[in-house]
């Protein structure tokens, strides 16, 4: 560009006053806000026009969040594949249209710039320029970078379906939903310890005991808030046997007792309709009217389960099996325990008749790899048909509606914790094993983890929750829910975004589940309003449960699972924080 040099004024007169907008400032300014650099150079119904996309933009994402309200919902809102691929549509165009708009910025005021050093203006204009569109593609190219990661993930690992319902994606049927649901027809008898016959409800469901003649015994599919049921003193005591007020596994030790009121069950005496819904504080879904299928009986309840097919295994073998329970109303979340050595589990009456004992008569562990084999007894693909079973199995055991089942291959679980960069965890104590399995098959080794706050490599925090020959499958039960919470608190956004081609790599082959996507709004709003320093952890475990398990001990379960939430929440943990917090 050619300028004209300037001639000096004649000796008196007044000095020319030229033109001298910095095309370097006005390609910043449109940088910081496309069109304000042309305001700058003094070109405002042209600055208007460039800033009209940006306050539009800006207008729509103030509306969402004034609409929606909740961070935990939007979060959810914005991660949703269809969103995702929006929003990287909007970014790349969004990309074009700042470039175009630092271009035009600096020709704007280069183009009217004049007087002395104008030439040198417009070529340390034109380097910043330079430099300015280098920093705009990496922002908008970051932007689409933890886009796609995020669709890749959420796309990878979630179920797609309508949202209506689980979505085993296998074409199948309901039977995993109706291990919990009522079964009509006459009382029928099973087998039980030694013989003796166990008195099955209308509903299927064992009525053993003086607890079996209990008139008001919830059927399997009673819906928190609806029962009237009241505990009898036996009941009450085996519920504040396993779960105590500070979190800890099978004690009784500062338990109270359920009494008529907390969580979300109702009072004494009161029943619900038919099919009503709690009714929470803080509902997480903006819409009252919008009740998510796995929140119309006050709670959500996820079935969790930890894999191995590692070498040396015949098959997949289920040996972490957990419940977690979140009631709705009150926020508060409990962990229920399943020993992977239960025996003479009962069977949904759907498929009772498999053995006389009308039960499992092997470990729970195997229940998997066996309902594998039979495409008889179970609907579903090769992948899917173990996690039916296996959920109708724990729905029709613990009488929850089992909402939606989260898988995690153990050996995979390592790979997480390392792209986590460790286990942040408080080993609470001394472990030792001299012959805990190599993560090879090649054969044993030493294992000691001292106690103490520590972080864990991913093999050493998969010894700490696996190994059993220091105190047995009950203390690593324990364990694995110590594991599980302290995972939690490293699921947060500044934790994982820096690593997040790793995590998504892992989990799209490691994790599995059949929640839809659809649902994360909802879920992640009710994660914003869980109380993360209270969790209940109950195990299932001796000396209080017995491994051979009998009608009386799946109705103290029941008893257990359904009044966790009453009386007063355990002792805070100090360390716990919101899902979405940093």
């Amino acid at each position: 560009m050619q300028l004209s040099t300037p001639v000096a004024p004649p000796p008196g007169s007044q000095a020319v006053r030229y033109p001298r907008p910095s095309p370097a400032l006005a390609a910043f300014l449109s940088f910081l806000l496309p069109g304000l650099g042309q305001a700058y150079a003094g070109q405002r119904r042209r600055a208007l026009l460039w800033a009209i996309p940006t306050l539009v933009l800006l207008g729509a994402a103030v509306v969402l969040v004034v609409v929606v309200r909740d961070p935990g919902y939007l979060v959810g809102l914005l991660i949703q594949p269809a969103w995702l691929l929006l929003i990287l549509a909007v970014d790349l165009a969004f990309l074009a249209y700042r470039i175009a708009a630092i271009v035009d910025a600096y020709r704007v005021a280069a183009g009217v710039r004049r007087g002395p050093g104008a030439q040198r203006a417009v070529r340390v204009g034109a380097v910043a320029m330079a430099a300015l569109i280098v920093a705009t593609v990496v922002l908008q190219g970051s932007v689409a970078w933890l886009d796609w990661n995020a669709y890749d993930l959420v796309s990878g690992v979630f179920a797609g379906g309508s949202g209506d319902a689980p979505d085993w994606g296998d074409g199948g049927g309901g039977d995993a939903e109706a291990g919990a649901a009522a079964f009509a027809g006459d009382a029928l008898d099973a087998t039980g310890p030694g013989g003796s016959a166990i008195a099955l409800g209308p509903d299927g469901s064992p009525l053993g005991g003086d607890a079996g003649a209990q008139a008001g015994l919830p059927a399997a599919s009673a819906i928190v808030g609806s029962s009237s049921f009241v505990p009898t003193p036996d009941v009450a005591a085996g519920a504040a046997g396993a779960s105590s007020t500070d979190g800890s596994i099978g004690t009784a030790a500062g338990a109270t007792p359920p009494g008529p009121s907390g969580g979300s069950s109702a009072a004494p005496g009161s029943s619900a309709a038919p099919g009503a819904s709690a009714a929470p504080s803080g509902s997480p879904t903006p819409a009252a009217t919008d009740v998510p299928y796995w929140a119309k009986d006050g709670r959500l309840d996820v079935l969790v389960l930890g894999g191995d097919a590692g070498p040396g295994r015949d098959g997949l073998r289920t040996d972490s099996m957990m419940l977690v329970s979140v009631d709705i109303a009150s926020g508060r979340a409990a962990i229920f325990g399943f020993p992977r050595n239960l025996v003479n589990v009962p069977l949904p009456p759907r498929i009772a008749k498999a053995y006389t004992c009308r039960c499992f008569p092997e470990m729970l562990s195997g229940y998997y790899r066996w309902a594998q084999s039979h495409p008889d007894l179970f609907t579903g693909s090769k992948t899917t048909r173990g996690y039916r079973a296996v959920a109708e199995l724990y729905g029709y055991l613990t009488g929850r509606t089992i909402d939606g089942v989260a898988a995690a291959d153990l050996n995979g679980f390592v790979k997480l914790v390392d792209a986590l960069g460790g286990l942040r965890i408080d080993v609470p104590y001394r472990i030792y094993d001299r012959n805990y399995p190599k993560e090879d098959g090649s054969g044993t080794m030493v294992l000691e983890i001292k106690p103490g706050l520590q972080t864990l490599s991913g093999s050493r925090a998969l010894a700490f929750a696996r190994t059993r020959h220091q105190d047995s499958d009950y203390g690593r039960m324990s364990r694995q829910q110590l594991v599980l919470v302290a995972l939690r608190k490293q699921m947060n956004p500044c934790a994982m975004i820096p690593r997040l081609p790793d995590l998504v790599q892992v989990a799209k082959q490691s994790l599995w589940t059949n929640i839809p996507s659809a649902q994360l709004p909802s879920l992640l709003a009710l994660a914003q309003h869980v109380d993360t320093k209270r969790i209940t952890r109950v195990g299932f475990t001796p000396p209080t449960y017995a491994a051979y398990v009998t009608s009386a001990e799946v109705t103290r379960m029941r008893a257990v699972i359904r009044d966790v939430f009453k009386g007063a929440p355990p002792a805070p943990d100090t360390d716990g924080e919101g899902f979405l917090h940093c």
